[in-house]
């Protein structure tokens, strides 16, 4: 891939000086009002945490403050919310797979590797992923070692399919890791365009979409799920989930110093305020909302009469459902992770107002760490 463009590290700081002391967030509710639906748990999700925890556990230097970041942002309760009406085995699986997208996110974001560091976690995740030998000395990094858990379970699901398309998304994701990491330690910022097209694949939800495939056990035929019209769907799915984490995750990143952001992107790229920035967002989510209901309506027009319409139909209407948990979760089971405590997620669902954290004098060792 070639190198991020970036703005002159002059421009970077001058639109993120003299915040106002608030901002009034989008109605994301009400954008997304279609997407909602009751929130429901596996009768089985605390039984489920517990073994997780006792199996994530058993890795090797796996950092127990990091442990205790992931139980308060309850990514537990996500899964048991993906995976409500599934088998145990299906839910504890989704909980050791999210336990592990979290890690790697957060020790990315946290730059807690050397580059030579994350060239030696890619080059090992790519070999987890193809299923070829690990050419590795001494013992696997903790990364590397629960991923390659967590896919050994998900092959005994015997979804060929799926797992190839679970697999390249995934290689993306890493792939592009690095030039994240560059760009945190750049000076400049990427214009909106290069952001865009590095966020899409640094949120981590085409791999999340065919993770979906492979827990909801069906078949359906590849050409169907690798259309052009199911492609173009998903697309919108993933804007739309990028820009409400943006959004929910803007202040909090802002507070570290952290720029990669939409809403931090627009205010350098286009000098404008954050409220002004805010609402671009806003349309830009919009926009992409209602472009994801007409991308859903032409595919299941165009597959109608497909023998696997049902269960295409099914694994749409399950990844759906990242639209709303996307706000739901943030507000009500993240709080402390978006917005510092539960008491400012309440003003901010009540009041659509925020009230803007003072910037640290240096960026946080936990920068960035929202964007999940």
């Amino acid at each position: 891939m070639p190198a991020l463009a970036t703005k002159p590290p002059s421009s970077r700081h001058l639109a993120m000086e003299n915040l106002p002391q608030t901002v009034c967030l989008p109605p994301l509710k009400t954008i997304l009002a279609e997407f909602n639906t009751p929130i429901q748990f596996h009768p089985m999700k605390e039984e489920a945490k517990l073994q997780t925890i006792k199996w994530i556990s058993s890795f090797e230097n796996i950092d127990k403050k990091w442990l205790a970041i992931i139980m308060q942002a309850h990514v537990d309760d996500l899964a048991a919310m993906m995976t409500h009406d599934l088998g145990f085995d299906d839910l504890v699986l989704t909980m050791r797979w999210y336990f592990w997208a979290f890690l790697i996110d957060d020790t990315m974001d946290s730059q807690q590797l050397s580059p030579e560091g994350v060239k030696n976690i890619l080059h090992l995740y790519e070999d987890v992923q193809r299923n070829r030998d690990l050419d590795a000395s001494g013992p696997l990094p903790p990364i590397i070692a629960i991923f390659q858990s967590v896919w050994s379970k998900m092959r005994e699901k015997k979804r060929p399919g799926f797992e190839g398309l679970f697999a390249d998304a995934s290689i993306d994701y890493v792939r592009g890791l690095p030039q994240v990491t560059e760009f945190r330690n750049s000076s400049g910022v990427p214009d909106k365009e290069t952001y865009k097209r590095h966020r899409r694949i640094n949120v981590f939800m085409y791999s999340g979409f065919h993770f979906t495939g492979i827990i909801l056990d069906r078949n359906i035929d590849n050409a169907l799920v690798c259309s052009a019209e199911m492609k173009q769907l998903y697309a919108h799915l993933i804007e739309i989930c990028w820009l409400v984490n943006d959004i929910l995750s803007w202040n909090m990143e802002q507070r570290s110093g952290d720029m990669w952001n939409f809403v931090s992107i627009i205010m350098i790229q286009d000098n404008k305020t954050v409220q002004e920035a805010m609402d671009d967002a806003e349309q830009e989510l919009r926009s992409q909302v209602n472009q994801w209901w007409s991308a859903k309506t032409r595919v299941l027009e165009a597959y109608k009469a497909h023998q696997d319409i049902q269960a295409l139909t099914l694994l749409i209407d399950r990844n759906q459902l990242w639209g709303w948990f996307a706000v739901e979760w943030t507000y009500n089971y993240a709080p402390n992770r978006y917005f510092g405590s539960h008491q400012a997620s309440e003003e901010a669902q009540r009041t659509g107002i925020v009230h803007i954290f003072p910037r640290r004098q240096e960026k946080a060792t936990h920068a960035g760490g929202n964007h999940s």
